[in-house]
């Protein structure tokens, strides 16, 4: 399976490119990878170094989405970021570097957020190791936080809107299909080309749905995995993994 792997992740704006270059990439490179990694960015130029180095392949967000006006419209990517971070940024954007890991012909697609990194204890043995033994079809991974559906209270803005979603759309789903999980470290694995592409494609229609409803959760792609993950039938496992985050709150804009 190691072919049909595929490091990811997404870096907006000069606080993020920095901080996935000095921590994220640099862990990476230090372990001598034969797995391609995908970066997400409104800024190429900032991975200008990287351009001889034929596993680390960057590509401009507007390139990614530029046949989706949608997200052109309600998920803006300003000059100016001040006030941007957390709350109104655009989350849902990573599904576009997911989605061209995909049509690559990419399986197992490891998501880590630029403040994320492999483990230091880790050696490149175990690593792949790792990565050949957690891959499991149709599943969705993480050894972040996971937030439980049934145990959520009145106001957990998470999960506040589901009732609206369930009655608009006819959902079914147990409760115990609806836990979602953080985001920084996200682990997508496929059985096919097909089954992956069938889990974007929903991110899709549930991005635009949210959009177009008052009551929709804009950037909150938490909230949209929750369903996301079994409209797919996927499923979601929360585990262990050799990836650590390092906050820098001072990064945010």
């Amino acid at each position: 399976m190691e072919n049909k792997f595929c490091f990811l992740s997404e870096a907006n704006y000069p606080n993020y490119t920095r901080r996935l270059k000095e921590f994220n990439l640099k862990r990476y490179l230090e372990l001598n990878l034969e797995i391609p990694f995908y970066i997400s960015t409104n800024r190429p130029q900032d991975f200008d170094e990287y351009k001889n180095n034929p596993l680390i392949r960057v590509f401009d967000i507007e390139n990614l989405r530029n046949e989706n006006n949608k997200s052109k419209q309600y998920e803006p990517l300003p000059n100016d970021p001040s006030g941007l971070y957390p709350a109104k940024y655009p989350w849902n954007l990573r599904r576009f570097i997911i989605r061209k890991a995909i049509e690559d012909g990419y399986l197992g697609l490891f998501f880590i957020e630029c403040d994320t990194k492999i483990s230091d204890s880790d050696t490149k043995e175990s690593l792949i190791s790792f990565m050949n033994k957690i891959y499991e079809p149709n599943t969705v991974k993480t050894s972040s936080s996971r937030f439980i559906y049934k145990d959520r209270h009145p106001t957990q803005e998470l999960f506040f809107n589901h009732k609206n979603y369930i009655n608009d759309l006819k959902l079914n789903f147990n409760e115990s299909e609806l836990d979602t999980l953080d985001g920084t470290n996200q682990l997508f694995f496929g059985e096919s080309t097909e089954s992956l592409k069938t889990f974007l494609d929903n991110w899709d229609y549930i991005c635009d749905y949210g959009y177009e409803k008052e009551y929709g959760y804009k950037t909150g792609y938490l909230s949209n995995l929750s369903f996301i993950i079994p409209m797919s039938n996927f499923k979601l496992i929360h585990t262990q993994t050799p990836f650590v985050t390092e906050h820098k709150f001072e990064d945010r804009y």
